[in-house]
Formats: structure tokens, sequence, C-alpha cells
């Protein structure tokens, strides 16, 4: 577990606080795929639970910001040349970038 699973498994908020101010931390789950905020949770910790639940909001909201002003990644060149699929049957389809996929039944 890491050091963020402790601190919200053992309702440390100040240490929460602390770790969740480094530049560098990470919500990772442990080799349970159980996350810091899974931990506070089933530890009835509520105050720990607000904390993370409200530091993850704010890094969403940083990373829309970033998004936007960078543009908006849905409408790139990259996107518009991938594959559109329009099959009847996933067996008889043929990809072909940036067109409808001609379905060719089998005789």
């Amino acid at each position: 577990m890491t050091a963020l699973h402790w601190a919200a498994y053992g309702d440390d908020a100040a240490t929460v606080q602390f770790l969740l101010s480094q530049p560098n931390i990470k919500m990772l789950p442990n080799e349970e795929r159980v996350t810091p905020v899974d931990v506070a949770g089933y530890c009835n910790n509520e105050t720990i639970v607000y904390l993370i639940v409200k530091w993850l909001e704010k890094k969403l909201y940083r990373e829309i910001a970033r998004d936007r002003q960078g543009g908006d990644r849905c409408n790139t060149d990259e996107n518009r040349l991938a594959p559109t699929i329009d099959v009847t049957s996933a067996a008889d389809a043929k990809i072909q970038p940036s067109s409808v996929v001609q379905v060719t039944p089998e005789p």
C-alpha cells in the first residue's frame, strides 16, 4: 500500500492533505486494486473521502482547463483519419481508413 492508503486507513487528515499537495502524487490502486478513497470509505473516514474527492475534482478541472487551452483533441487530423466502421456483420468487415467499411457477403 502507498503512504496515501495508510493515511486514509488511519484517518490522518493532515497527512492526506500533505500528500495530496505534492505535485507528483498519484491515486494508484494497491495490489488488490483498492484506491486510497476506497480504503477511506471502507473505514468510514468521511473527512478523508471528502478530501480525496475534492482533490480529484480539482485535478479533473485542471485537466479540462489545460485541454481547452491546447485545443479540442476530438477534432484533430489524427482522429479524423481514424477508421469508421459501419458493418452488418463484424466477420465481414474490412477496415478502410477514413471511409465507411465495405461489407462483402460470402457466397
